[in-house]
């Protein structure tokens, strides 16, 4: 009679184990297609504007598998990534910012397992946040503010985690521009210039 009631809290127990690990997670978001057909386009962008004035597109993974939708955040160079795997469930998720990643991205399966995570800023400790106070309050330089003739970037140069900004200083893709290198740990300007578009 023991080895019977053993033998069935172990089959349940098996059986238990094997559905949290098969049923699909009912919170995992997935890819709506739909959704798109009735945005309105935004003639200057090209882009499909949502509810809250953000801007969004998508378009087909590689090799044809699966989705991408990018979510430009209104008026900043802030953009949400999303991947979707070919059955329309999440893939990855994650921010950009002037097109690197920042922050922490999260992968998931296609039943909407978390299975790994990794942190863009890790390495760097001087945060966007540091980075964007350091330019208003000293070169009244608005990096928060989305525009065509502001650039930021991430590298590293000899194992130093930098930031490089180029700033137009005039609206122009002509113009010359003034060159950032900012640590990234510390914050600390290593290099200030401004560097001439070659004339022909």
């Amino acid at each position: 009679m023991k080895i019977k009631i053993f033998l069935a809290i172990l089959l349940f127990a098996i059986i238990a184990c094997k559905s949290q690990t098969t049923n699909p997670n009912k919170n995992m978001e997935h890819f709506n297609i739909d959704k798109f057909k009735y945005l309105v386009t935004n003639p200057d962008t090209g882009l499909l504007i949502l509810e809250n004035g953000d801007e969004t597109y998508y378009l087909k993974g590689a090799n044809n598998q699966g989705y991408i939708e990018r979510i430009e955040k209104k008026n900043t160079p802030f953009t949400i990534v999303k991947v979707f795997h070919e059955n329309k469930s999440l893939l990855t998720k994650g921010e950009e910012f002037y097109n690197f990643r920042i922050g922490t991205y999260k992968e998931y399966d296609e039943i909407g397992n978390l299975i790994k995570e990794t942190n863009y800023d890790q390495d760097y400790k001087f945060s966007i946040a540091d980075l964007a106070k350091k330019m208003k309050e000293e070169y009244k330089i608005d990096i928060l503010k989305r525009s065509p003739w502001i650039k930021v970037m991430r590298d590293k140069i000899d194992s130093v985690v930098i930031y490089k900004i180029m700033i137009y200083l005039k609206e122009n893709k002509y113009s010359d521009t003034k060159n950032f290198n900012i640590d990234g740990i510390t914050g600390k300007v290593i290099s200030e210039e401004v560097l001439s578009y070659p004339k022909e």
